[in-house]
């Protein structure tokens, strides 16, 4: 599938207190947006539905994310909603929920189609807790959710299944953009709402698999995070990805945990537009992708050259840009580096095959999977 396809339809399930909510049919990003405000987390299922990436970290940060939302909104230290914050409850909570619905979603999803362990289609597991719940609820555009949160809850866990479709095909291109989201280390469901202008720059048929947010072109342009992914870059034979200012996915830790293995160096800081030309290669990360090597990254022309301090100079945006090139083929970072036909963007591009340590780092990740999935499902 191209990137930026339509993916249709697929079953969606909502679980809250052990049982299913009835009349449901919406998709995992509108019911996270139409939902009441809280912490989420989007975890995903491995060997026909029968367990769950890397389950305690999802409990971790859910805790975390409630806990940094609840301290931003002045939640009192010893209130009911405090729940949310505690490791153990939200485990027991998720699997008072998962258990059964993914019971339910075994008994009626479509089988796999690669037919390989298990025959039931894997799905898309996103949780979320939402204090004050039953009130929230009331005025929620999602049916049925002060039913099943029950009266005068504090504190709402929902468990949301839908199919996970299968990852885009190469080639995979991201969009730079300038601007960092805002408390970005709790994964806050008012994101949903907020990232809908940059989603729409991978709408169907938009061939754009990721849109990345960047910090002040002034200031060389850090790359941070997509809205959907982490983002690394290759440069020098070290990782750099940004170490804060972003959601620490459950995927990315994967990553940095093989890189030794390959004999891949780890920077924690976020890679520079400034040094675009320097990148030996690109990942996104996340649950749906794992890691994913990048082929494309594209940068509106008069990003890089803020990036670069360029029209501060007087220079001209080919000028610059063959000025990068030079500065790659002198660094050995391959790829190529080029203003579009129209002049309005700089590409970075690693066409086929892909760099070799990128693909050693994507294959490391993918062995590595299956040793990070709880079981779940018959347990």
């Amino acid at each position: 599938m191209a990137a930026g396809a339509a993916s249709g339809a697929s079953r969606a399930v909502l679980f809250a207190g052990g049982k299913r909510v009835p009349g449901f049919s919406m998709g995992s990003s509108a019911f996270l947006k139409d939902a009441p405000r809280g912490a989420y987390t989007t975890a995903r299922t491995a060997f026909g539905a029968t367990r769950v990436f890397d389950f305690e970290g999802h409990v971790a940060r859910l805790a975390e994310s409630s806990r940094l939302m609840q301290d931003a909104a002045g939640v009192s230290p010893t209130a009911p909603e405090r729940a949310a914050t505690d490791p153990e409850w939200v485990r027991e909570s998720i699997l008072g929920s998962l258990r059964p619905a993914l019971d339910d979603w075994a008994s009626v999803s479509p089988s796999r189609p690669d037919g390989g362990e298990g025959t039931v289609a894997e799905a898309k597991v996103s949780v979320l807790v939402a204090w004050d719940a039953a009130t929230q609820a009331d005025s929620s555009r999602v049916p049925a959710l002060a039913d099943a949160c029950g009266p005068a809850s504090p504190v709402g866990l929902y468990v949301h299944l839908q199919e996970l479709l299968p990852p885009h095909s190469p080639p995979i291109r991201v969009l730079v953009r300038e601007g960092p989201r805002a408390n970005a280390a709790a994964k806050d469901t008012r994101w949903v709402a907020d990232r809908a202008g940059l989603e729409a720059l991978m709408g169907p048929g938009s061939g754009v698999e990721e849109v990345l947010m960047c910090g002040a072109a002034a200031a060389g342009a850090e790359v941070y995070e997509g809205t959907q992914t982490n983002f690394a870059a290759l440069q020098a034979g070290t990782l750099r990805t940004a170490g804060s200012g972003v959601l620490m996915g459950t995927v990315r830790r994967l990553l940095l945990e093989v890189c030794p293995l390959q004999g891949v160096g780890v920077r924690e800081e976020a890679p520079l537009l400034r040094e675009l030309g320097l990148w030996e290669g690109a990942m996104l990360s996340s649950t749906s992708r794992l890691a994913m090597p990048v082929n494309e990254v594209h940068v509106p022309v008069g990003l890089f050259m803020g990036a670069r301090g360029a029209a501060a100079a007087g220079r001209e945006a080919a000028d610059e840009v063959a000025l990068a090139a030079a500065e790659a083929a002198a660094a050995g970072s391959g790829g190529e580096i080029r203003l579009s036909a129209d002049g309005a963007t700089v590409v970075r591009s690693w066409p086929d095959p892909l760099p070799a340590a990128v693909v050693g780092l994507r294959d490391a990740v993918l062995r590595a999977f299956g040793e990070r999935c709880t079981p779940v499902r018959g347990t």
